[in-house]
């Protein structure tokens, strides 16, 4: 695939990578350059929702697991 650059330096991503990504006006990326290439990474923002789900999972399996963070040394 080919795009170009507009005016400003803007690059449209082809819709194909868009949809495939779940990519929307406004997401966040990170840009760098490295070796030539520029690589663009889509920030990932998790709702609270799946958040919470997983500090329930996490809380489940050390229960499961008998681990007690209470017994863990400081600074860990």
């Amino acid at each position: 695939m080919t795009t170009d650059m507009k005016a400003k330096g803007l690059v449209a991503i082809p819709p194909q990578i868009t949809k495939k990504l779940g990519l929307k006006k406004g997401d966040l990326f990170e840009i760098t350059e490295q070796d030539g290439n520029i690589i663009l990474v889509p920030i990932v923002i998790k709702p609270r929702k799946y958040l919470d789900a997983l500090e329930k999972e996490l809380a489940e399996l050390k229960q499961a697991l008998g681990v007690n963070e209470e017994a863990q040394p400081e600074g860990e």
